[in-house]
C-alpha cells in the first residue's frame, strides 16, 4: 500500500506522463536579448570594456610600442620611439587634461 502512495505522490510531482521529462528554461545570465555574448559573439570591435576615448586611445598606443618593442628585440629603435612620441603627443593634443579633474 505504501509503493502506491509513494507513487501516487511522485506522479503527482513530475507532472503527466505524456509531458516528458522535466527541461529547465535557459538562463540568459542578465545578458540582454541582443547582447552578442548571449549568442556566443564579441563586442563590437572585439572590445570586452568601453574606455573613454583617449583612454582608449593611450591604451592603443601602449600595445603598438609594446609590439614595436619586442620586434626590435627588446628595446625600441630612436626611430620606433619618435614615432611613438609623437603619437602621444597628438592623442594629448586631441583629448587635453581636464584641469578642474586634477584636483580630486
Amino acid at each position: 500500500m505504501k509503493r502506491i502512495a509513494l507513487a501516487g505522490a511522485f506522479a503527482f510531482l513530475l507532472g503527466p506522463a505524456s509531458a516528458g521529462p522535466y527541461v529547465s528554461p535557459p538562463t540568459t545570465l542578465g545578458l540582454q536579448p541582443s547582447d552578442p555574448l548571449l549568442h556566443g559573439g564579441y563586442p563590437p570591435q572585439g572590445r570586452l570594456h568601453h574606455y573613454p576615448p583617449k583612454v582608449q586611445a593611450l591604451l592603443d598606443l601602449r600595445n603598438e610600442g609594446l609590439r614595436l618593442r619586442e620586434a626590435d628585440g627588446g628595446t625600441l629603435t630612436e626611430e620606433h620611439r619618435v614615432h611613438l612620441q609623437n603619437k602621444l603627443d597628438a592623442i594629448q593634443a586631441e583629448y587635453p587634461t581636464d584641469a578642474s579633474q586634477d584636483d580630486k
